[in-house]
């Protein structure tokens, strides 16, 4: 039986297959349109075969995830099943009072994060938005923040103020103090997020943390954080994985 992930953020649509058995195939990944998501979806899906199960992470909206659901009905005859934030599950209990305001990909990400790790553990994941969340030893996850991500960052201060040209993106800054604007954004979303990050994981007082960083910009940050973050470009498929695993 073959097992289709899909991860379905604000930029891009990821996905992944695995075989009974089988580790996860390598994930793949495109830029979608709501618009433009059948003619995505019949480009590269439509060869697959034997798809017996679907499960989907999306924060792209009802109106996109319905226009899924109804292309893989009709060309795979699978339900696919939108995965929502519980109160717990899979291992791990999560922090919000209502469970479901927990974006699906942070909920998907937690419990892919705590299962390869089973002790205290945090994800970095750095797409649209930045976001952090901290799980201890029993699987608690103790909550988190979100911030913009790089690009969104950059947007909006050239969106927002008249005097300043946020639009050039560039490589990662290793900067404490910038010399022209372009250095003094890049240094504040990159500084800003590593010292914010150390905060928190300093104030949590736990110890031996397994940590994981994911998304899009992940590599922008990876070489200014220390040995001890892993990159795990496909946590919130992981995450995907254990849930139809354990459903």
């Amino acid at each position: 039986m073959s097992l289709l992930l899909i991860d379905i953020g604000n930029t891009f649509i990821h996905w992944a297959v695995q075989e009974t058995g089988q580790a996860l195939s390598s994930m793949q990944t495109c830029i979608y349109r709501e618009e433009a998501i059948e003619k995505i979806l019949t480009s590269n899906m439509s060869e697959m075969t034997a798809i017996k199960k679907i499960y989907i992470s999306s924060v792209a909206g009802e109106k996109l995830n319905m226009s899924v659901k109804e292309w893989f009905l009709s060309h795979k005859e699978v339900l696919p099943q939108f995965i929502i934030s519980k109160n717990s599950g899979y291992g791990v209990n999560n922090a919000y009072a209502v469970p479901e305001q927990l974006g699906a990909d942070r909920w998907a990400a937690i419990v892919g994060a705590y299962y390869l790790s089973s002790t205290s553990c945090c994800v970095l994941d750095c797409g649209t938005a930045a976001t952090l969340d901290v799980i201890d030893p029993d699987g608690q996850h103790l909550g988190g923040w979100i911030m913009p991500g790089y690009r969104l960052f950059h947007q909006t201060l050239s969106q927002e103020t008249a005097g300043i040209n946020a639009n050039n993106i560039a490589s990662t800054s290793k900067l404490t103090l910038g010399n022209n604007t372009g250095q003094c954004i890049d240094v504040a979303w990159h500084q800003g997020i590593l010292a914010l990050t150390q905060r928190t994981l300093s104030e949590t007082k736990l110890l031996n943390f397994n940590c994981y960083i994911t998304g899009g910009d992940a590599e922008r940050l990876l070489p200014l954080l220390g040995k001890e973050w892993c990159y795990a470009n496909d946590l919130v498929l992981q995450g995907l994985a254990v849930m139809a695993s354990q459903d």
